[in-house]
């Protein structure tokens, strides 16, 4: 056994952890580690997927592997020191109030809910696969985040009151709010690299699930139309220039050359998703050509669908590029769910993430938000440390 390997198994890596250890020199050696955690049904999701028997398990396997391989892509390293320390949800005052005066915790929300209706889709129509094939087994749970925390194009989408634009807030997260490690659903992909049966590893794991950091990831921007990826979700360059204002720097070359780099990894992430992107298509394409039977054909799309999920909800219209969003991510089975709650009118679904209180570090109050001063001292009368600001961007209504 490789070093490499016996690394992995040693640490009992999910297919997601196994990821971040490849490299040029050993992309074919990590690939292999990958496909033999799948043959020995090591990720519960996918052997629930695709049976031993199935006449397209290799196939399958392929094209699973490489989807996890894109989201592993996606996963912003928040233990890393650089411009991305600090995220923002964009939200009405009365859900702050709940979520920081309340000690409320953070709801992941269903996305049949999304303010875009198309939400899941795009990914199916670049690869060619049609939406009809989307199964209701699972729904996919998100909570929305972006590297911008005064965004007015933000400010003019979400949050509003009384539906008047640019009159929400901006809360601000530092990394203790998510995973500094990669993860993504632990207790539906339960790896079973150790000896101890799955229901065992289940029932530990629904144990601390609640106590459990989810990881952040980008969103990618692609262009069902053209079928071209248009970029990854990244914090402007506006942004940068006025945290480091903020924090007394002068805006010198130096501060534009630390955005120039930070903007080039993210180019470099854009064009890896970009090449993987593309050859999760051919390996879907040769896949659906080589079947002839048509009804044979929607059950295999059906699978893909199923298996593509967690990607499928990391990737959005191009139209939604100024968000540059990112994503916790949870994927749910329906069926008597315990960790799935309704709502008190019954109009929607939602997952309890974390509290927030420990997590914020400043409030944005968009440009026709009022009460800053008012919300400020009672955050302050509950012990909380947390600077508001009155967002400056212009806005007339």
């Amino acid at each position: 056994m490789t070093n490499l390997k016996k690394k992995c198994f040693e640490l009992n890596k999910a297919i997601l952890e196994i990821y971040t250890f490849r490299d040029t020199d050993n992309a074919k050696e990590i690939q292999k580690i990958v496909t033999n955690i799948l043959n020995a049904d090591s990720d519960s999701f996918f052997s629930s997927r695709v049976p031993k028997d199935s006449l397209y398990r290799k196939e399958l396997t392929n094209i699973y592997s490489k989807s996890m391989s894109i989201v592993q892509q996606l996963f912003v390293d928040i233990d890393t020191e650089n411009i991305e320390n600090q995220v923002a949800h964009y939200t009405k005052k009365w859900v702050a109030e709940q979520l920081l005066l309340n000690n409320s915790p953070m709801q992941l929300n269903t996305v049949a809910k999304a303010n875009d209706p198309g939400e899941g889709k795009p990914l199916l129509t670049y690869l060619g696969i049609r939406e009809d094939c989307i199964s209701d087994e699972h729904q996919a749970f998100v909570a929305s985040f972006i590297f911008n925390p005064d965004s007015l194009n933000q400010f003019r989408l979400y949050g509003k009151e009384e539906n008047k634009e640019a009159t929400g807030l901006s809360l601000v997260f530092n990394k203790s709010f998510f995973n500094k490690d990669i993860t993504i659903n632990k207790a539906l992909f339960t790896s079973s690299l150790t000896e101890a049966p799955v229901d065992e590893i289940k029932t530990e794991i629904k144990e601390d699930i609640q106590n459990e950091h989810e990881s952040l990831y980008r969103c990618i921007y692609l262009d069902p139309t053209t079928r071209q990826v248009i970029s990854v979700g990244h914090k402007e360059d506006y942004t940068f220039y006025r945290e480091q204002l903020h924090t007394g720097r002068e805006i010198n070359q130096t501060v534009k050359d630390e955005y120039k780099a930070y903007k080039k990894e993210i180019e470099s992430t854009t064009d890896k998703v970009r090449e993987e992107l593309s050859e999760l298509q051919e390996e879907i394409n040769k896949l659906l050509s080589s079947i002839t039977d048509e009804q044979e054909k929607k059950k295999v799309e059906q699978t893909i669908c199923d298996l593509l999920i967690h990607l499928r909800y990391l990737v959005k219209h191009v139209a939604f590029k100024e968000e540059q969003e990112c994503r916790i991510i949870c994927v749910e089975s329906l069926d008597k769910n315990e960790r799935i709650l309704e709502d008190i009118n019954n109009e929607r679904l939602y997952i309890d993430y974390r509290t927030a209180t420990d997590s914020v570090t400043d409030i944005y109050f968009a440009p026709k938000a009022e009460g800053k001063t008012a919300f400020g001292d009672r955050l302050r009368y509950h012990g909380l440390k947390i600077k508001c600001h009155q967002c400056e961007h212009p806005f007339s209504t």
